[in-house]
């Protein structure tokens, strides 16, 4: 199978999270807003709005999306998202990662498929973005690219789920399956990251 690049590559892109000075236009559905980002002209830009309208005139914005196909931005001016981890889910990320490694590094007796679910999650907010820390996992994970965390999340998935229902063929594929994409090296960045005093999405406001 082919492997999946673990972490986005650094291309003179918008990354997701930065901070542009945006130009809003007029709405063209509802919610979303015509739009021109200073810094990056060539794109297309929308502003998307989850309540309200926007002020009118120049404001700063932050990188929700990017579609590279499309050449669009779309961009927010809330917090959703962008909020740091909780100190009570960072205590539940730390445990989940150190027992998925556990389980990688030697064999799947004892173990607590509820762990595959917490670190599940994780991968799945930063392609759902429906969290408000969702941008802070999407750092603590290395910013992985949507196609490695989604096949992350589809083997916890099935790892939790073999081990819940004493599927032994099903378990062991995914456990085989995870550590051939590089688990166990992603899990123990994030842990790394997770550890730091600093916040993990740092301000790039212009």
């Amino acid at each position: 199978m082919r492997p999946f690049p673990k972490e986005e590559p650094f291309v003179p892109r918008p990354q997701l999270g930065d901070w542009l000075t945006v130009e809003v236009g007029e709405e063209v559905r509802p919610g979303r807003f015509g739009a021109r980002a200073r810094e990056w002209s060539r794109w297309d830009c929308m502003l998307q709005m989850r309540r309200g309208n926007p002020p009118a005139g120049i404001v700063q914005a932050w990188v929700f999306a990017a579609d590279i196909r499309k050449n669009l931005l779309l961009v927010s001016l809330d917090e959703f998202g962008r909020l740091p981890v909780s100190d009570r889910m960072l205590v539940r990320y730390e445990q989940a990662l150190l027992g998925l490694l556990d389980v990688l590094e030697h064999d799947l007796s004892d173990f607590d498929p509820e762990l595959c679910a917490e670190v599940k999650g994780m991968y799945s907010r930063t392609f759902k973005k429906d969290q408000v820390d969702w941008l802070s996992v999407y750092e603590v994970l290395g910013r992985p690219p949507v196609p490695f965390a989604r096949e992350m999340a589809e083997q916890l998935k099935r790892l939790g789920r073999g081990l819940r229902t004493s599927d032994v063929e099903m378990a062991e594929d995914a456990h085989a399956r995870l550590n051939d994409l590089g688990a166990m090296e992603a899990f123990e960045r994030a842990l790394e990251r997770l550890r730091r005093e600093e916040p993990p999405v740092a301000d790039r406001r212009r």
